[in-house]
This record gives C-alpha cells, sequence and structure tokens, in this order.
C-alpha cells in the first residue's frame, strides 16, 4: 500500500521558522490551518505556536514546551528534543510560504484521494445521490486548489516555467489546423466557436471534443438542442462511417450489425452528454473535474430572452467562466448566430469579441460555407479566427466537412 502525500520535513522547518521569528506567522496564518498538517503532533505544535502569538507571547521550543506540559504527547515522545529539531531546520529555508505552500499542496492531494475513494464507493454502490455530492466536493476541492496563492515573483516565475517545460494545461484536439492556430485547448480556457444555424458548429465541436476523449481526456457535454441520443448518433456515424440519416430513418440490418460491433471500442472514451441542465450549480456538480467542456446552445435556451446580444454573451461569459474555474476544464462554447443577430452592421467579432460584452474568451472562431462552395457530400468550410490571445488572428483556415458521416479534414 502506497503512503500518502505529505511533507514532514516541510512542516518541521516551517514550525521552526515561525519560532525563529514570530513575524513569520503573518505570512502563513491566514492561509494553513492545523489541519493542513499531516503530523498530527506538528498540527498540534502549529495551533499552540498561533495562540502564543495571538496572546503576545514569545513562541519558542521553551514556551510552547509549557504551554504542551500535561497532553498525551510529552509521554508518547520526547518532546523538547523534537521541539528543538523544529528550531534547528528553520535553517533550511527563507520564506516561510515555499513551505507552507508544500504542506498545503499534500494536503489536498490527501483530500483529493479521500474524495476519489468516495466517489468509487457510491459508484459501486450505484448511489447517484451521494455520488453527486461526491464529485461536487471534489469539484470543490479542485477549485480551492487552483486559486491557492503564491507570494514572491520567484515562485509565480518557476511555476510559469514548469508550466511552459511540461505543456501541462493543453488539450491536443488531434485537428492539426486547430491547435496550429491555437496550440490546441488550454485547460480552464475558454473557446467560441460562431456561425450561422446548419453550418456545422456542433459537427466541428464533436470532432474535436470525440478526438480529446479518444486520446484519454475527459470530455463533458452540456446540450440544449441536440438530446444524448442526437450526440451519439452524430458519433457512431463518424466513428463507425454510417450515415447520419441512417440513424433517423432506421438503421438496416447491416448496419445495426455495423455499430453492434463497434460499440465496444466507442464505450471506452470518457464522453458524456447531458442535456437541458438547470443551473450552473447542477452543470459543475455533473461535470466534476474534466478535461473540455462543450457548451451548445446555452445562448439561445438559458438567456433571458428579452437580453441584447451583448448582454448574452455577458450572461454566457459568466455562466462558462465559473465552469472553467470550478472544474479546472477548456470550455468550447457554440454561439448560433442567425442572420437578424448582427443587428446596425455589427460583426460576430465586434459582438462576442467586444469589450462591450464583457466577454473575454482565449480564442474566437467564425466559421461559414466558403464562397462559391457547391452543393455535395464534401464541403468547403472557411474558419476565421477572430481573436487568437496566444497567436496570430485574423487568419482564414480552409477545412472541410463531410455531412453524410460528420467528419471534418484538412483542406
Amino acid at each position: 500500500m502506497s503512503l500518502l502525500p505529505s511533507s514532514p520535513n516541510a512542516e518541521l522547518a516551517l514550525l521552526g521558522m515561525l519560532m525563529v521569528d514570530n513575524r513569520n506567522a503573518a505570512c502563513v496564518a491566514d492561509r494553513l490551518t492545523p489541519e493542513h498538517f499531516y503530523v498530527p503532533l506538528h498540527s498540534l505544535c502549529y495551533q499552540h505556536i498561533l495562540a502564543l502569538i495571538e496572546d503576545r507571547s514569545e513562541a519558542n521550543p521553551i514556551t510552547l514546551h509549557e504551554r504542551m506540559k500535561g497532553t498525551e504527547w510529552e509521554d508518547k515522545v520526547a518532546l523538547m528534543p523534537h521541539l528543538t529539531s523544529m528550531f534547528e531546520a528553520a535553517a533550511l529555508g527563507t520564506n516561510p510560504w515555499a513551505f507552507g505552500r508544500v504542506i498545503l499542496e499534500t494536503h489536498f492531494q490527501r483530500s483529493a484521494i479521500a474524495l476519489a475513494g468516495d466517489v468509487t464507493k457510491c459508484a459501486e454502490r450505484n448511489n447517484l445521490s451521494d455520488l453527486l455530492a461526491a464529485q461536487k466536493r471534489l469539484a470543490d476541492l479542485h477549485a480551492e486548489w487552483l486559486v491557492t496563492p503564491d507570494v514572491t515573483p520567484l515562485d509565480q516565475m518557476q511555476d510559469a516555467y514548469s508550466q511552459a517545460s511540461t505543456g501541462q494545461n493543453m488539450l491536443t484536439t488531434g485537428f492539426a489546423p486547430w491547435d496550429e492556430a491555437f496550440g490546441g485547448l488550454f485547460k480552464g480556457g475558454r473557446y467560441l466557436i460562431a456561425g450561422h444555424g446548419g453550418v456545422g458548429k456542433s459537427a466541428f465541436a464533436i470532432n474535436l471534443a470525440w478526438n480529446v476523449a479518444k486520446a484519454g481526456g475527459k470530455v463533458r457535454w452540456l446540450g440544449f438542442e441536440d438530446t444524448p441520443a442526437e450526440l451519439w448518433w452524430r458519433i457512431m456515424a463518424r466513428e463507425l462511417r454510417v450515415p447520419i440519416t441512417s440513424f433517423r430513418k432506421g438503421l438496416t440490418e447491416h448496419q445495426q450489425t455495423v455499430v453492434t460491433g463497434g460499440q465496444g471500442r466507442l464505450s471506452g472514451a470518457d464522453f458524456l452528454v447531458f442535456y437541458n441542465t438547470k443551473s450552473i450549480a447542477e452543470r459543475i456538480s455533473l461535470c466534476g473535474p474534466c478535461d473540455l467542456i462543450v457548451v451548445d446552445g446555452m445562448t439561445s435556451y438559458l438567456a433571458p430572452p428579452e437580453y441584447t446580444k451583448v448582454d448574452k454573451a455577458g450572461y454566457v461569459n459568466d455562466q462558462c467562466k465559473q465552469l472553467a474555474d470550478k472544474t479546472g476544464a477548456a470550455v468550447l462554447i457554440l454561439a448560433h448566430v442567425n442572420s437578424d443577430s448582427v443587428k446596425s452592421g455589427a460583426s460576430i467579432s465586434g459582438i462576442y469579441g467586444g469589450q462591450a460584452a464583457t466577454f473575454d474568451p482565449e480564442g474566437i472562431a467564425e466559421i461559414r460555407w466558403a464562397d462559391g462552395n457547391e452543393a455535395g457530400k464534401i464541403r468547403t468550410i472557411d474558419m476565421k479566427i477572430l481573436k487568437n490571445r496566444f497567436g496570430p488572428s485574423g487568419r482564414t483556415l480552409k477545412i472541410t466537412h463531410e455531412g453524410e458521416y460528420m467528419t471534418y479534414g484538412e483542406f
């Protein structure tokens, strides 16, 4: 059995630093509680050190030893030598929060392991209400972990370097034009795909999302237009090469054999569809910590009908920012733009990318049929990059769409 994540040495060093200079408590007291410590004795020492400082008494090995006399620890360990070793360990560093952050992060890791065990137990018991509650606690823990503050510029710089070195926050979509333009999908970021009805926004998003799921990512689709069955028809059409129209008309005997035989390999991808959810709390709870969330139709179906397009963009921004923050996922938003939606010559870029909309995603792309495109099984689509926070914008990508099988390809 593996040991739980912990760092007794970091705990020892931090406690020593607090006793060497009681002013160091101001660096950690508002962020670190006794419950965050792994070693019970260290937790109790931390509690008493803060109490001594709050009482305007000097906290050092002598005063701490006097305060802890009569506790169970006096008999369990050689208390004074242990407190003295804390004092000596203070020489290991100069930044109290550097040790405090290690203590906090290992606490979060232990908590996540425990909550993951709760999720597994609830799933095994098929207890849906407890499972959703456990998932919500896990999502809340993840969100708390994400906002753990750094203190020094050096800490922040090193963290940024670490992320850049590993690329751990980027999802590869498996679709070269998108990955070349945006670098993939940034976990915690938001992307908007806008276009007129029927141009293929959902089909394009399914291609990206399914590629992420096939590569091992956890994908959640929040639909307000297509039911779970309709989404899975599109996925099966794409992966099993069965025409999408056949799923509505009824599969032939041969097609049923193809679909039945292929369902096993499709079920291995972690791709779940949630339809017509009612509140942001429900969406966060259902999605839980994941890699990618696709939001299809929220602007049309959830934003109050009296809102202007700019107001709706602000509403969607708030909802999707909460999704990204609480789940740690990249959020891909599909914006349905009808011909009468853009008033007074305003562009999609102006509505969804302007400051007035208070919408600030990582990227905005508009897709439309290419000029001179002839109707057929395979058509060309233009994808114009209207905004790209970390790359060039204004360029137009040429991609192909095979509507019969819901597939996209490079031009």
